[in-house]
């Protein structure tokens, strides 16, 4: 509905607005389930703009908003906080949690492993590492934060260990290399998606020395992470760590109403499967903790056709 309003004797003005001339209008976009969406909107009047609920600049565009049927978000500072932790490392079946007492050698040589191959920069270089901002990727400043937690400083390390040169992280190579020079001798420290560190790997580190490398129990213990929604980074094949980007509080509330509205939430993001398949699960958006994921290669072997069917 709208209409056009003067002050007269004929029309119910308040006195306090006094307006010269106003135009209201009401539009109501429906959509899927018969939920309906109203938005109401004033036009620009000699005292200013008048709204109920919104301000709608161009009014077609309520009209778009009333008939979109799917949304694709980001996932990784949209869906969610952009801000990586690590919640657990697993390493020669012994489990560790940032704050605990580090049980043993292994858990100490994965966690210094990730604070060297490691980019990552205190905000404030020359200062006291328990006092800096680390600055850098997310998934980088978590693992330094993580072995600090253990009394592992990395400023300390890299002086020890100073870097001669980098491999760095690409979408082909899937993982990062860093070499470093110490008592004479050189050490590569690798880390990154397990299918491609694991490949490259003929046995698993100890303290008393190489051991056999057993890479389905290894696989086996990748997927039971999954369960901490985590994104998991292979050191040196020394041990897995656990690393989860939390969710915005009120993502999950927006997905929810998306999907009452009758509109379907689609995440798109670029971590491992697993990773992405989790995050979309403690979202709301897939209810199966196993739902099926599309990734880049399956998008490049299909057609529109076999791509309606699979997303319909």
């Amino acid at each position: 509905m709208s209409c056009k309003c003067r002050p007269g004797a004929g029309n119910q003005v308040p006195a306090d607005l006094r307006l010269i001339d106003m135009a209201f209008k009401g539009t109501t976009a429906t959509h899927g389930r018969a939920r309906g969406l109203v938005v109401a909107t004033g036009m620009a009047t000699e005292l200013g703009k008048v709204a109920v609920h919104a301000l709608v600049r161009r009014l077609p565009s309520v009209e778009t908003l009333g008939s979109v049927t799917t949304i694709c978000s980001d996932k990784t500072g949209t869906l969610t906080q952009n801000r990586m932790h690590a919640e657990l490392l697993l390493a020669l079946g012994q489990r560790w949690v940032p704050g605990d007492q580090v049980p043993g050698a292994v858990h100490a040589e994965a966690l210094q492993a990730a604070a060297l191959c490691n980019d990552a920069r205190p905000s404030a270089p020359g200062g006291t590492e328990a006092l800096a901002v680390w600055q850098g990727d997310p998934t980088k400043t978590a693992l330094v934060l993580a072995a600090r937690s253990a009394q592992i400083d990395k400023a300390a390390l890299d002086r020890a260990w100073p870097r001669v040169q980098e491999q760095p992280f690409d979408s082909e190579r899937k993982r990062m290399t860093t070499f470093r020079a110490h008592a004479g001798t050189y050490v590569a420290y690798t880390k990154g998606a397990p299918e491609s560190v694991l490949a490259c790997c003929a046995s698993q580190w100890t303290p008393g020395g190489a051991a056999p490398l057993d890479a389905g129990a290894l696989v086996a213990e990748a997927n039971a992470l999954d369960a901490v929604e985590s994104q998991l980074q292979f050191l040196g094949l020394i041990a897995l760590i656990a690393l989860i980007d939390p969710p915005r509080p009120e993502a999950a509330a927006a997905v929810r109403d998306c999907i009452s509205a009758g509109i379907t939430p689609v995440m798109i993001a670029g971590d491992h499967p697993a990773t992405a398949r989790a995050i979309a699960h403690r979202l709301g958006i897939v209810a199966d903790a196993q739902a099926a994921v599309l990734t880049g290669q399956d998008l490049a072997t299909l057609d529109d056709a076999q791509l309606r069917q699979r997303v319909g």
